[in-house]
């Protein structure tokens, strides 16, 4: 089965609203996107409530995944942002293509901190070793995925769906001074593979010591227009 995000066939318009939390920050970064697949085989994108701009053409591979056309990129203003939009829709279902057709596997990925203020050293990227899962009915798909730095024999019944790292993991992290880093992944797929919504955390060592782990959390919604 094919993961993705945006519309599944022609004629079809979906918007996605992009929530990005960061714990060091006192408010999330909201972008809205609407991708249309217009008549016959063409991908739109645009930025909602900038009215100003048009819709630019995009380009979906035969893995699912979404890029900006090479003269979109050069002749619009929102290519950047909209660039780096379609990245993070296309993130779960890259780690639902990673499964090649199981339901389950084991994969380790490189997370990097955030950049450090100076003149500290920012620190470099942490592989973490995940366990997905795949979980599918007739309706939908839910991919779980999760790992810390430190942990050997990944565990994916420690992320609570919905409601975040379950207290053991807390309790390990407080029990081990070098904080590991830390990766949860929650994300349903409707029947056709296209992406409903999906949250996706990522927990940092602070680079002060004795502070509390830096928190990153992204969240996808498929929004009714």
């Amino acid at each position: 089965m094919l993961f993705f995000a945006g519309p599944a066939h022609a004629g079809q318009s979906f918007t996605y609203r992009v929530t990005t939390t960061l714990s060091t920050q006192a408010s999330p970064a909201v972008s809205t996107l609407v991708l249309t697949w217009a008549a016959p085989a063409r991908i739109y994108a645009r930025i909602s409530g900038d009215g100003s701009a048009p819709a630019i053409d995009i380009t979906r591979a035969g893995d699912g995944t979404l890029s900006v056309t090479a003269s979109a990129a050069s002749g619009s203003a929102d290519a950047g942002a909209i660039a780096t939009l379609l990245a993070q829709l296309d993130f779960p279902a890259s780690v639902a293509t990673k499964l090649d057709g199981s339901d389950h596997g084991q994969f380790v990925m490189n997370v990097s901190p955030p950049t450090a203020p100076a003149p500290q050293k920012s620190p470099a990227p942490v592989a973490v070793p995940l366990n997905v899962d795949l979980i599918s009915t007739a309706n939908s798909a839910t991919l779980i995925a999760d790992g810390n730095s430190t942990r050997r024999d990944t565990d994916s019944s420690s992320w609570r769906r919905g409601g975040g790292w379950r207290s053991r993991d807390a309790d390990s992290s407080r029990e081990d001074s070098s904080q590991p880093a830390g990766i949860a992944l929650e994300a349903v797929f409707d029947q056709s593979g296209s992406l409903e919504h999906a949250t996706f955390r990522e927990t940092f060592p602070s680079p002060t010591k004795g502070a509390q782990p830096i928190e990153k959390t992204l969240t996808i919604e498929r929004i009714a227009t």
